[in-house]
């Protein structure tokens, strides 16, 4: 080895485990938002959206306690996804609904999300998957 190249320094001091844990955890959740943002979508637009879609009607427009979900609905119904339904049968609640627009965003951006997690999987093609889970399930 020349002088002036060094080896690679391995880290062994106990907090670069933890940080290698967070900014793999950082990465994959930026790129799952990356994917869904062409869409105009959050990891927790999809995820609300595809509780509508399953749900086949419409659902409790969540309570105004400052609840962050609230103010998603909000953003989805501006952006034409989601749609408030007058109180009725709901027991006089407000409900919400999938639009036509908010159901295909929800299918593309489930495709997205299936993209990303081929992608993942990809990457740790080779890694005893079992022991993975069991690591990060003892993590939890």
């Amino acid at each position: 080895m020349n002088v002036t190249e060094r080896a690679p320094v391995r880290e062994t001091r106990p907090g670069s485990l933890l940080f290698q844990l967070l900014g793999t955890a950082h990465s994959v959740t930026a790129r799952l938002a990356e994917a869904l943002a062409g869409l105009g979508l959050s990891p927790a637009g999809l995820d609300l959206l595809t509780e509508l879609a399953q749900a086949r009607e419409g659902l409790p427009l969540p309570e105004p306690r400052g609840d962050d979900r609230r103010e998603l609905v909000v953003m989805l119904e501006r952006d034409g996804l989601v749609q408030g339904l007058a109180a009725g049968a709901a027991g006089g609640r407000v409900t919400i609904a999938l639009t036509s627009l908010g159901a295909a965003r929800q299918e593309a951006g489930a495709e997205r999300l299936a993209a990303a997690s081929r992608q993942l999987a990809r990457a740790l093609d080779g890694v005893d998957s079992v022991a993975l889970e069991r690591a990060l399930s003892a993590l939890r």
